[in-house]
């Protein structure tokens, strides 16, 4: 399906509401803390799986305080009051949706580890499907262009890995120079964006 066909489709079951009201902005924000806090902790066990970086213990221990420091005040902050968050209420709604539907796949990660249970292959393709459809409501919220995304994604990685993937770039990153290609700089690696089709591979 053409992409942005798909943002088209996607936009129309979309659930709009003209503002983000939540229960409690301060549990809100905690719950935000745990999950980032959570999440860097897999980032850090990717890049020791996949680049054979070592787990940085003090990153390591700060996530997990600030996992901790976050349910304590979940632990205090259970009220009714409501609170308007100061943010786009569909680009919130894409970004929280992207995350649960990552904690989605994270689910079949915890079936395959605790009572290994097979992978459903068919639940998979659902969740990406889901992970696309949040993904095509923040792209059209953004008024960005899918195809535009996609390339200076790849000029990126072409500048990360010339070649190939190898560890050492994959943990030495010139995030500078990267910035600078997803911004459309004048002053990036045009040959980067340029031959962005030519890379077999790619990792983020």
């Amino acid at each position: 399906m053409n992409p942005k066909q798909y943002v088209q489709d996607a936009i129309r079951t979309e659930s709009i509401v003209p503002r983000a009201v939540v229960n409690d902005k301060f549990a809100f924000q905690a719950t935000v803390e745990a999950f980032i806090a959570c999440a860097t902790l897999l980032d850090l066990y990717k890049k020791n799986i996949y680049y054979n970086k070592p787990i940085d213990a003090n990153k390591w221990h700060d996530s997990v305080n600030g996992i901790y420091k976050a349910i304590r005040h979940l632990n205090l902050n259970v009220g009714q009051r409501t609170d308007v968050l100061d943010i786009d209420s569909r680009i919130l709604h894409a970004i929280i949706g992207i995350a649960t539907e990552s904690g989605e796949l994270m689910e079949a990660v915890r079936g395959k580890l605790s009572v290994s249970t097979a992978l459903d292959n068919v639940n998979l393709q659902e969740e990406v499907g889901d992970l696309n459809w949040y993904e095509a409501i923040l792209i059209d919220a953004l008024g960005a262009d899918w195809d535009e995304i996609r390339e200076r994604n790849i000029a990126k990685l072409k500048a990360r890995y010339p070649d190939k993937f190898s560890s050492e770039n994959a943990i030495n990153r010139d995030v500078q120079a990267e910035r600078k290609i997803l911004e459309g700089s004048p002053g990036c690696d045009a040959r980067a964006k340029a031959d962005y089709f030519s890379v077999g591979g790619s990792d983020y």
